[in-house]
């Protein structure tokens, strides 16, 4: 009976527009989008398996940085960053401190790989890979932790807002849903440059796994840019 109401909410909201992520056969949450401007939105995530919903507001913030606010009913937790970290609080309590992970790329090593090709672009470099995780408290809801996977995203990645909130609610519900707290993050950025013209190339992709063997695919991200070299 619940397989088949599930079914039917999740046809009806298909039909409405409403953006559905299943997580597997067992346990879906329904993650639909109420409002989107610039500053703000709204995300609404329905677990199908309890019925508890999460509303999940995210925030542009005057120097850029984007803040949450996940609100159930049993908790109401807030998502910032703060000093190049994520802190997760709810009320004057915080729960966690989760560091951004930063990488300096140095554009003259890569010059001296493509010096062979001194009149137009060079080869991609081989890939830079690094592995990071996020081991989240247990109890943390699926709204804050799709905060700060967004917020994460967005300090790796030159994405959009609204294209980080969705890809941080389709990891954590996903997580949860498979009863995981932690996440494990596959960096991989190469980078390329044209001598002649000055310019240089970037390529970042970020994957996200359940398992510290890095199995257990979710789903990935990535960015490209290409710009002037010099500055």
């Amino acid at each position: 009976m619940k397989k088949m109401i599930s079914l039917i909410l999740v046809i009806c909201l298909l039909l409405s527009g409403v953006q559905v992520f299943a997580v597997n056969d067992t346990s879906d949450y329904l993650i639909s989008n109420v409002i989107n401007t610039e500053a703000y939105s709204k995300e609404k995530i329905i677990n199908l398996k309890t019925g508890e919903e999460e509303i999940l507001e995210s925030f542009v913030n005057e120097d850029g940085t984007l803040s949450f606010i996940a609100t159930s009913n049993k908790n109401v937790f807030h998502i910032e960053e703060e000093n190049d970290n994520i802190v997760i609080s709810e009320g004057a309590e915080v729960i966690q401190v989760i560091p951004v992970v930063k990488e300096k790329l140095e554009t003259n090593e890569l010059q001296l790989n493509n010096e062979i090709m001194p009149l137009a672009w060079g080869a991609w470099s081989s890939p830079l890979v690094t592995y990071h995780d996020i081991a989240f408290e247990f109890g943390i809801s699926v709204g804050a932790m799709a905060g700060a996977i967004a917020t994460y995203l967005t300090k790796s990645l030159t994405i959009g807002k609204q294209m980080a909130v969705s890809f941080g609610t389709s990891v954590a519900s996903g997580l949860v849903a498979a009863g995981l707290f932690n996440v494990y993050i596959k960096r991989s950025t190469r980078t390329r440059v044209d001598l002649a013209n000055q310019l240089y190339a970037f390529e970042r992709t970020e994957s996200f796994y359940k398992y510290s063997n890095y199995s257990g695919f979710i789903d990935s991200k990535s960015d490209y840019w290409e710009g002037d070299a010099v500055n």
